[in-house]
């Protein structure tokens, strides 16, 4: 597979990740929701970084977001397992804030490391691949991203987002002589 395609995107729930300017690498479960562009064109990257850290040792203990409670009211260990292990190798870990179709691309961190992986310990392969991924943000700054900030949002372009909010349609005046 060379490409997510949207049907793909939105049927399964993908690890994809991205590095950010101070070469911090991120974790996000997808939760069947629209990946970045960057990320959908470069599927093989994306499974091959996934391989590498789904056999890369731990190098760090594991902090759990102390809000973590306001975006996931129903936690148990079990939800946590697979953003434990992401953190565990040194990568921030996010999931999706709304797990549904609807286009959002609001995103929470669950678990960060207390050590971060270093680029320089990553094979040459790896280090490419994320490279495609990169971002000019510091994701250490960010519990939470959602499309209100313009750098995420902009990773997304090529996709019709949804806001979150939207305000009401305004009434239409209408007098008692035109009801009918």
């Amino acid at each position: 597979m060379k490409t997510y395609d949207i049907d793909y995107q939105l049927a399964y729930d993908v690890d994809w990740f991205l590095i950010d300017e101070n070469n911090t690498i991120a974790h996000f479960a997808s939760g069947g929701g629209i990946l970045p562009k960057v990320v959908a064109d470069n599927a093989q990257e994306t499974i091959m970084v996934r391989n590498f850290f789904k056999e890369f040792l731990p190098v760090s203990e594991v902090s759990i977001n102390p809000i973590l409670n306001a975006y996931s009211p129903y936690i148990t260990d079990e939800n946590l397992k697979d953003f434990k292990f992401f953190a565990s190798r040194g990568i921030l870990s996010y999931d999706k804030t709304f797990e549904s179709h609807s286009g959002d691309i609001m995103y929470h961190l669950v678990a960060s490391p207390s050590v971060f992986l270093r680029m320089e310990e990553l094979p040459d392969s790896v280090r490419k691949a994320l490279d495609k991924m990169r971002i000019k943000v510091n994701l250490r700054d960010f519990y939470k991203i959602d499309a209100g900030y313009i750098p995420w949002a902009s990773l997304f372009e090529d996709y019709e987002i949804k806001p979150l909010y939207e305000p009401p349609a305004k009434k239409k005046k209408t007098f008692w002589w035109e009801v009918r």
